[in-house]
């Protein structure tokens, strides 16, 4: 999985679950086929991988919007009480008892993942904090700086830039006590995803980088596709559609190559972006053919490139239908990463504004 050979990884992780013998075993084995499902872009799946193998292990899942905002609202007490009274509720507990909490602390990691994409920001809130509440019984481990790596761009969204940063400082920093080289590639990229947030470009592309470098070296496509996502669209945001334009091809071409389609959508938006819509309608054809392929956000980003392309054909009829498209993938977008920013009052722009002005 690592390497991107997901087929064959999909192949041996449906043998190992045959083959597991107890609940331990069978979690951790649900819980690789749930990351392995999300890198492929199925995140329904992987989310019913997730929740399944927390109930094997005795955890709770809410079961609907009632029961997860007041899960969420609990999570949330938890994590005030963690902040304001350290010393009496952090690293409490012996990790020697801790092997059965921290797969869990996994799982509600992956979920928070799978939740984002799907459930709105109650079902993440709640999956995150629950993550990192437990991780935190327990004295530092790789499971806690992937928690305050995932609490950055979670910050992001409310906005709490400063605390974002912070706690993706703390995760680099602990990976780096612990000699997790992957993981420092992992905290780098969530540090730039925070600073693209906060529209501070350059930061993010020296971020992303410098986790792309790392994130090669120890064998991660996945990743390494999401970080170069961040670094197309910084440049993007800041004018340089040149190079915006290479660093989205190459991504699409590396997404396409691995079977990763939300990667490959990602791409596609970016290189329609940083191209004012020149983009061939052949690429997007396949994607707008099957909107639930994936997740809401990426499709969402597809709808833009298809308008963007179409605007420059001279086409702002069909292009607006596109940007205005009253689907419940576009209303349910939650993450805080890219939109394409509207002109006053959401129209689209005029046709050709694109040959007339730089990027905003």
């Amino acid at each position: 999985m690592m390497r991107g050979r997901y087929d064959e990884a999909q192949r041996q992780l449906e043998a190992a679950q045959a083959l597991a013998h107890d609940r331990l075993e069978q979690g951790r084995t649900l819980g690789h086929l749930g990351e392995l499902a999300f890198k492929r872009g199925q995140t329904v799946q992987a989310n019913a991988y997730l929740e399944q193998g927390l109930k094997l292990l005795g955890r709770y899942v809410p079961p609907g919007a009632l029961a997860t905002g007041a899960s969420a609202a609990w999570e949330i007490l938890t994590q005030a009480a963690h902040t304001v009274a350290p010393r009496l509720w952090l690293a409490r507990k012996s990790l020697a008892q801790g092997e059965e909490d921290l797969l869990a602390v996994n799982l509600y990691s992956r979920l928070a993942y799978g939740y984002w994409y799907q459930r709105g920001r109650a079902a993440v809130l709640w999956a995150h904090l629950r993550d990192m509440n437990l991780a935190e019984r327990y004295p530092p481990t790789p499971e806690l700086a992937q928690a305050y790596s995932a609490h950055s761009p979670a910050l992001t969204t409310l906005p709490w830039f400063q605390r974002a940063y912070a706690y993706a400082e703390k995760s680099l920093a602990l990976r780096q006590q612990l000699g997790d080289v992957w993981g420092q590639g992992q905290s780098l990229h969530f540090y730039g995803l925070a600073l693209y947030a906060s529209s501070r470009f350059k930061d993010c592309i020296e971020k992303c980088r410098e986790a792309v470098r790392l994130l090669e070296r120890t064998g991660d496509p996945w990743e390494v596709n999401n970080a170069t996502f961040q670094i197309a669209m910084s440049l993007y945001r800041l004018g340089r559609l040149k190079e915006a334009a290479a660093v989205s091809q190459k991504l699409h071409a590396a997404a396409l190559a691995l079977g990763d389609r939300y990667s490959l959508r990602l791409g596609l938006e970016a290189w329609a972006k940083s191209t004012g819509g020149r983009i061939p309608a052949a690429l997007l054809e396949t994607e707008l053919a099957a909107p639930t392929a994936t997740d809401p956000q990426s499709f969402a980003g597809v709808l833009q490139a298809e308008g963007l392309r179409l605007l420059r054909e001279n086409e702002p009829a069909r292009a607006a239908r596109c940007w205005s498209a009253p689907s419940a993938w576009w209303r349910t977008r939650t993450c805080a990463r890219s939109t394409w920013p509207p002109s006053p009052r959401g129209s689209p722009p005029r046709a050709g504004a694109w040959r007339s002005r730089p990027a905003p």
